[in-house]
């Protein structure tokens, strides 16, 4: 697939990317730290070295996006859309209110407590600011999962 649009080391900071479409783009070495990217396109990128800081994601797309290595935490997820297989977030990093937001997604037909090939539980989270554990957090999210 031939990128649509290629941004190579480019920092955006306090941007309103509102609406922006880099929907089959190609991302390499880019940052945004507490930009507005809210309702944005971003489906089906190719990402190297994608840092997201203070950033609002609410009702971005990321269909078919890997987000392997991206570390998500800090930044407003409220509403954001992925495929029905779910599959953009395995090996992304989130905290653990947003493990529970995400979960909430999963009552979708079809998900039966699973995102893509990995179970709810196992969800990767970065507790590094939270009093809860990793085992307490595994145990919330397995209560918050849909049952078969």
């Amino acid at each position: 697939m031939r990128a649509k649009s290629y941004l190579q080391s480019v920092r955006f900071r306090t941007s309103n990317l509102g609406f922006l479409n880099l929907a089959e783009s190609k991302l390499e070495n880019v940052s945004c730290k507490d930009c507005d990217l809210h309702e944005a396109s971003l489906s089906q990128l190719r990402l190297k070295r994608l840092t997201l800081t203070g950033c609002n994601l609410t009702r971005a797309e990321l269909f078919l996006t890997r987000l392997s290595g991206v570390d998500l935490s800090g930044n407003d997820l409220a509403g954001i859309r992925f495929s029905d297989r779910f599959t953009e977030r395995s090996g992304a990093r989130i905290e653990e209110g947003q493990a529970i937001d995400l979960v909430g997604l999963l009552g979708r037909e079809g998900h039966r407590g699973r995102i893509g090939n990995t179970d709810a539980r196992s969800l990767s989270l970065n507790d590094k600011n939270s009093p809860v554990s990793r085992a307490q957090s595994s145990s919330r999210l397995k209560e918050h999962t849909p049952a078969p």
